[in-house]
């Protein structure tokens, strides 16, 4: 069975130490998103990266924060004062197709090790996103660390790659490397699916 976070533990989401471990704005800056991108946070929590995405894309921009629970997107709403460029979705990550959203890029961060059936889960965020939009999967290492779910739920890095690409995801590279977690970087092809040229759009 899947590792879930238990919403009773949200404070620890905005921990001072996790902040420490994991600079939200540090590395939603590396991801370089642009003003009037759409942004589908996927597992989004209180909106630790949410938050910093949403300046990230400006007024004209949009995040859409994607939760199963309602505690932590009611949450995210007093943290994010309410921002008018931010979308509040309740739904799980199994079940969030995201039929009407055409994204700049999805953040699958420090969730996949919760999903289900991986292979029909990237296939719905492939779809959503536009002609050379991209996935930033951030995610623990497989290996014991002070900070994450147990080792037997977590997703090693070599396991992940093979999903993206099964899942028709080019041009794949890690951006921000720590000893805890990796972070993958891949994109939708320009051409039709499956083709696998990785001509820029």
């Amino acid at each position: 069975m899947a590792h879930r976070f238990d919403p009773q533990e949200m404070k620890k989401l905005d921990s001072a130490r996790r902040k420490k471990a994991l600079p939200a704005g540090d590395i939603i800056a590396r991801l370089k998103l642009r003003p009037g991108d759409r942004v589908v946070d996927i597992g989004c929590g209180t909106g630790y990266f949410a938050i910093p995405a949403s300046d990230a894309v400006g007024r004209n921009g949009r995040v859409y924060a994607v939760d199963v629970s309602k505690e932590m997107l009611a949450e995210l709403k007093k943290m994010s004062l309410n921002r008018r460029n931010i979308g509040y979705i309740n739904s799980s990550a199994d079940n969030f197709s995201g039929k009407n959203i055409r994204a700049d890029m999805v953040l699958v961060f420090f969730v996949f090790h919760e999903i289900g059936e991986k292979t029909k889960f990237l296939r719905h965020m492939y779809a959503l996103l536009k002609k050379g939009g991209r996935i930033a999967l951030i995610d623990w290492q497989k290996k014991k660390t002070s900070l994450g779910p147990p080792v037997s739920h977590r997703v090693s890095r070599a396991a992940a790659e093979k999903w993206l690409n099964k899942a028709g995801f080019i041009g794949l590279r890690e951006e921000y490397i720590k000893r805890t977690f990796y972070c993958l970087v891949a994109r939708k092809p320009c051409a039709s699916y499956g083709r696998t040229t990785d001509r820029a759009c």
